[in-house]
């Protein structure tokens, strides 16, 4: 019998080098668009009026944080079981539209020193105007 010759699926070094350098092009950029998956607390957020677009982050700014809907909405914020989180986090909440007599509001929870649960709800007043102190919505629930 004679031996038949083995044709490998690769055509040439740099075709398999090509398939090699897409594939785990394709690979980074699908593990860099996934989405937090860990532990999350859902939290009820709700405002007056209804509408608006809540945000959360630890930074100063909502522009750098994660969009988490529009109230009233449950909120999955990334925290360990019975909603424990090590560090600060800040909730804003933008008004739905420009309309006078409503403004940005903004509360922090947690603390950069221990360990701190969240609430299972918060509620923003945007008739209010922000206070100055770091807390300006009510958390309520316990």
């Amino acid at each position: 019998m004679a031996a038949r010759k083995m044709s490998c699926p690769w055509k040439t070094i740099t075709q398999m080098k090509s398939f090699l350098f897409l594939t785990t092009a394709v690979a980074m950029i699908v593990a860099g668009c996934s989405s937090y998956r860990g532990p999350v607390w859902v939290m009820r957020v709700e405002s007056t009026p209804a509408g608006a677009h809540i945000f959360s982050g630890t930074s100063d700014s909502y522009q750098s944080g994660a969009y988490l809907g529009a109230t009233p909405c449950n909120a999955a914020i990334p925290a360990k079981a019975g909603g424990k989180i090590w560090g600060r986090i800040t909730i804003w909440a933008i008004p739905p539209t420009n309309a006078p007599g409503l403004y940005t509001q903004k509360t922090a929870l947690g603390s950069q020193l221990q360990r701190s649960t969240l609430p299972p709800a918060l509620f923003f007043d945007l008739s209010k105007p922000p206070s100055t102190k770091t807390k300006s919505a009510s958390s309520s629930g316990g």
